[in-house]
Formats: structure tokens, sequence, C-alpha cells
């Protein structure tokens, strides 16, 4: 898959087939460092209006962490975690699931995140949404 591929794949709607697609790109990135030379156009993922393409590029990057030699990540924290406090409690729950990997591989950026776990605003969040969030992130939190 090339470049223009995945970006396509990065941006596409959200549909059943793009999230699959989606996935299967991510999941690469475990065995590959191949989308770490993209790391640029992904973080530009985060300054995008929709959630779903900010929670994507989001999701990219903390696996890209295992790549990381250059420390991008550690220059954009504070962009990336801001992902964290979106109005839609999906797009959260879906970043959050992506933490452990960030965290796996950059652990001088614990206490950042950790922070950011403990101030996010969860009275936003529709009652039916907000304990599943808090979840999530007592869940990290134990094992940071």
């Amino acid at each position: 898959m090339n470049k223009e591929e995945i970006f396509n794949i990065f941006y596409g709607k959200e549909k059943l087939d793009v999230w699959k697609k989606f996935q299967e790109i991510e999941n690469s990135i475990e065995e590959s460092e191949l989308l770490y030379e993209y790391f640029d156009e992904v973080k530009n993922m985060l300054y995008d209006e929709k959630s779903y393409i900010k929670m994507r590029g989001f999701r990219i990057i903390c696996k890209l962490s295992k790549w990381d030699k250059d420390n991008k990540i550690n220059d954009i924290i504070d962009v990336l975690l801001q992902v964290l406090d979106d109005e839609k409690p999906t797009i959260v729950r879906l970043c959050l699931s992506a933490l452990n990997n960030l965290l796996l591989y950059k652990i001088d950026l614990s206490d950042k995140v950790e922070s950011k776990l403990k101030n996010i605003d969860l009275s936003k969040y529709k009652d039916s949404m907000s304990p599943l969030i808090k979840k999530d992130i007592d869940y990290i939190l134990e094992h940071i």
C-alpha cells in the first residue's frame, strides 16, 4: 500500500470497511516502522476539525511510539493529549484504549499522561458514558 492509499484510509469517511482497513494498518505498525516516515503527516491529523480524524491520528501516533527514535512524540505530547478532551465519548474511549501502547514505549511521558488523565472533565459526558470513561482512565492509571 502506498502513501496515498494509506492516507485515503486515514481520512476516509466513518464506514465499517474503512475502519477495518484502518485497523489493519494500525496493527501492521507493530511489525514495521514503515509508517514512521509519515509521522509529520499523521501529526497533522491531530489538528483536523473532524473528531474521527484526530482519533485516528492519535491511535497511529501511539502505535508509532515503538519506533520513535527521534522523540517526535515528546515534542507534540501536549497536542496529542488534547484529543482526550473531545466532546464525543466514543472518540475518547478509542483514544484511551491506544494509550497503553504509548506508555509501553514512552515511559518518560507517563507523568504527563497521568496528569492529563487525572484532569479530564467527565461531567460533559452523559451519565451512561462517564462511568465507562472513568473505568478506562482508572485502568490506565493502575498500570502506569
